[in-house]
């Protein structure tokens, strides 16, 4: 069973006059005992050149993606709010009981407050919505 979660689940909106830029983690954990093959994750950030509600910012581009420090992975970005991961051989996915982290870093969070579904897309085709809510006032950001 794979399950997963991204931290932290509240973040910061930017003001007219200061950037929130904020890192995000994703864990994918595998609760099995046995290996899951996971040749690739897919992981959308919803984005829109107007600051909506729905989205988390207006400048994919400055995502910037890198494996957790004992995940084994390698990862790239899109620049279009796409970050994909994938197993360095010899590995072929989550071996039992472990847990892949994403590190997303460099996102500019937009200026209106609401819920954003990150969306994790496994290679079956299988999707799970990872909730970030954007707050005005919320505290730990990097302001700009």
């Amino acid at each position: 069973m794979i399950r997963s979660a991204v931290t932290p689940d509240r973040v910061p909106c930017s003001t007219p006059d200061r950037h929130s830029v904020v890192a995000l983690t994703i864990a994918v954990t595998n609760d099995g005992d046995r290996t899951v093959e996971l040749p690739l994750l897919r992981v959308w950030i919803p984005n829109d050149r107007i600051a909506k509600p729905a989205t988390l910012t207006t400048d994919p581009g400055t995502i910037a993606a890198a494996p957790g420090p004992a995940t084994p992975w390698a990862t790239c970005t899109s620049g279009d709010g796409v970050v994909f991961a994938q197993p360095l051989p010899p590995a072929d996915g989550i071996g039992a009981h472990q847990t892949v982290e994403l590190r997303l870093d460099g996102i500019v969070v937009n200026t209106v407050p609401g819920a954003v579904a990150i969306q994790l897309r496994l290679p079956d085709g299988s999707t799970t919505d990872l909730t970030v809510h954007k707050e005005i006032g919320a505290a730990r950001a990097e302001h700009r």
